[in-house]
Parts: structure tokens; sequence; C-alpha cells
């Protein structure tokens, strides 16, 4: 079965994206907007702190090499954690701490061997 979309006439569907073309060109759905973006890069920005804490624990370098874990953490967190990237970080099924030691993993195998260049056999 091959989906084709909604079937609707024409002037339904032209008065239909003039109503959230009208709705979104409002000072209101502006401000709105601009709320909603800045509490999701507020709750991101908390969420990557917190998974970058994780991934240091994991680590747990001697404190003597505090500035490389830190390091080392920062590079991970940011490999991991961006929005859409589909990285095991983004999930929410399996619990932080092990979310942080599957992304150091996988970090350590992106970066010290040839897997992202490595033939795919079925």
């Amino acid at each position: 079965m091959i989906s084709k979309g909604i079937w609707a006439p024409a002037d339904n569907i032209r008065a239909a994206k003039q109503e959230v073309a009208d709705k979104r060109a409002t000072p209101v759905y502006a401000n709105e907007r601009k709320r909603e973006l800045a509490r999701r890069e507020a709750k991101q920005n908390a969420y990557t702190q917190k998974f970058n804490d994780q991934i240091i624990k994991f680590l747990n370098f001697h404190p003597r090499y505090e500035k490389e874990a830190q390091r080392l953490g920062k590079i991970i967190t940011t490999h991991a954690t961006p929005v859409g990237s589909g990285t095991v970080d983004r999930t929410q099924l399996i619990p932080i701490n092990k979310r942080a030691q599957a992304a150091v993993i996988a970090w350590m195998r992106h970066k010290t061997t040839a897997y992202d260049s490595m033939l795919k056999i079925n």
C-alpha cells in the first residue's frame, strides 16, 4: 500500500497554508517561537553538561589528569550530543551513565580504527 498523502480540494489546501502563514507572521507567534527556542537551547545545554559530567566520571582519570579528562570529555560530548545526530546519546531508553560509556567507546572506535571506512558486508 502506498500513501499518496491527504486528498483535499485545492482551495482548502491553499486556505490552510494561508492560515498557517498568517499565524506565523504575527508578533505573538514570533515571541512564542523565540521563547521556545531559548527553552530548548537551555534544556540542551543543561543536558550536555550532565552528559559531559557522566563521561568524565566514566573515564575516571587520576586527579593529576583532570585537565585531560575535561578536554576529552568535551570532545566526546561535542561528538555525541547534537540534536538529530542519531547517536546513542539521544536515546532515553538507557540510563545516562550507560549512554556516556557507549559514547566514549563509540568515539574511540571512530577515532582509533578504520571503522568509518570499513565495507559493510551483508
